[in-house]
């Protein structure tokens, strides 16, 4: 689209990232992704609303930190951490076998909800 310089030498970039600074810089507005915040608060809801994981089922069911070591387990390195204390298996090797970035969406979630779940209990 326009050239790009690295350093003095020319750069290609990858198409995608080459149209967001062309639209950044010309001030087009496109139908663009969400951002990391926008994903995580909706998994959240969807948490919520679609699963009923409130903040009152997490103060009872994920006293013990399940949570904040579900979110650790699912960005780890190791593809065959266990699930957490009194979860579903069947839900969490689903949840495992998402992309990267899913994985690192709900985990956000994760930790979002472990941080209302603090707040609940005065912590």
């Amino acid at each position: 689209m326009f050239p790009t310089i690295l350093n003095g030498f020319p750069y290609q970039l990858n198409p995608k990232w080459e149209n967001v600074l062309f639209n950044h810089y010309t001030g087009n507005i496109m139908a663009q992704e969400k951002s990391g915040i926008e994903l995580i608060a909706q998994e959240r809801q969807e948490q919520i609303k679609k699963h009923n994981r409130t903040i009152e089922k997490d103060v009872v069911e994920n006293d013990d930190y399940q949570l904040r070591i579900g979110a650790m387990r699912l960005v780890g390195d190791r593809g065959d951490y266990q699930a957490p204390e009194g979860w579903d298996k069947k839900l969490w090797k689903k949840m495992m076998n998402k992309s990267k970035k899913e994985k690192l969406i709900i985990a956000g979630a994760l930790l979002a909800a472990e941080i209302d779940r603090l707040n609940a209990v005065g912590e």
